[in-house]
Order: structure tokens, then sequence, then C-alpha cells
């Protein structure tokens, strides 16, 4: 079973899959964190391609890497890497739109040699809170983050989410939530999953 948690930056992704992996039994899949992220955010249109290339490149190798037999939980995909990232950088021109074709032939081969997600946990909250965890936890690559970054982003995530198909789709607004109640939450849902 595969399941990915996506969501904008601060709402619990990674609080919640660890939490749930380590319940069910399953394997979790932290974020991984580009070579160019925080390049990315002080220099975004130099770094934009490269960082996306970075991004889908490693989340293709993990990806091909995730065992069918285990429960998978995964932090973001290659789905939202480039369906929400790729296309707000190209919105933002921070993509050419050369570059945009070429990360969207990248997303669309890779689709023949991922696993499928059986579920999709879309988690979402407030912007200034999500903002303040960022803040809070205080990540050097996320320093330069900017908040109507973060909401764009989140706006981006409800857009998209509304729109895709998954054979289950489940939403979680974390925005009251403490650290461990979107993983207590999530984990109900895994349990009738499996």
């Amino acid at each position: 079973m595969n399941i990915v948690i996506f969501g904008g930056i601060g709402v619990g992704k990674t609080t919640a899959g660890l939490h749930v992996a380590s319940k069910v039994g399953g394997e979790f899949h932290k974020e991984i964190k580009g070579h160019y992220v925080k390049r990315f955010y002080q220099e975004s249109k130099r770094y934009a391609f490269v960082n996306q290339v970075d991004y889908m490149g490693q989340l293709l190798f993990r990806e091909l890497e995730i065992s069918k037999e285990k429960i998978n939980i995964q932090d973001r995909s290659i789905h939202d890497t480039h369906s929400v990232f790729s296309e707000m950088m190209h919105e933002d021109y921070l993509l050419t739109k050369v570059e945009f074709d070429s990360l969207k032939h990248l997303y669309e081969t890779s689709l023949n040699e991922t696993h499928r997600v059986d579920a999709a946990v879309l988690f979402r909250c407030d912007d200034q809170v999500a903002f303040s965890r960022v803040k809070r936890r205080g990540d050097e690559e996320e320093a330069e983050l900017q908040f109507e970054y973060l909401s764009r982003l989140s706006r981006k995530y409800d857009e998209w989410f509304g729109g895709v198909e998954f054979p289950k789709k489940i939403f979680f607004d974390t925005t009251d939530l403490d650290r461990d109640g979107a993983g207590f939450e999530l984990e109900k849902v895994v349990i009738g999953l499996i």
C-alpha cells in the first residue's frame, strides 16, 4: 500500500507520517531535501529549473526503491513536485516554456515507472499557522521562505488536489491539531485502509 501525504510547507506532513508509520509497521519516506532549495529561495529565477530537476530525480529514484509489499507512507511525491511546484514556477515566469515542457516530459515518463498512489492525503492549515511552524522549526534551508510564497503554495495545492484523480482522497485540516493530533487522525484512516 502506497499512501502519500501532500500539502504545503509547515502543515504537519512529516510529524504525522512518522507517527503513523511507527504505529502500523509501515515505512516512512521523509521529504527529500533538494540540493538547491536554499539557493532557490535566495535566487528563484536562477535556480528554479535545476531545483525541480533535482527534486524530481531524487523522488523518482526514491519511488523506484519503494517496496510494493510494505505499507509505505510518503511525504510528497513526484506528482505534486511537478503538478504543484513546477506549474507554480511556470506561472511565476521562473521557468521558461522549454524548461517547463522538459519537466512535464520527465514527469509523464516517470509515471510508467512509479508505484500507484493507493491513498492521497492532503494536509492543509491556516497559512499564518503554517508559516509560524516553519519559522519555529528554524530549518536553515527555509530561512528565506516568504509568507506570500507559502500562501500561494497552499492555494495551488487546494486547486490541484480538487482536480486530480487518486483511488482514495482524504483531506485534513491541521490548523488546530497539535504535533500528535494529525498523526492520531491519520493513523485511524490508515488502519481503516489496511
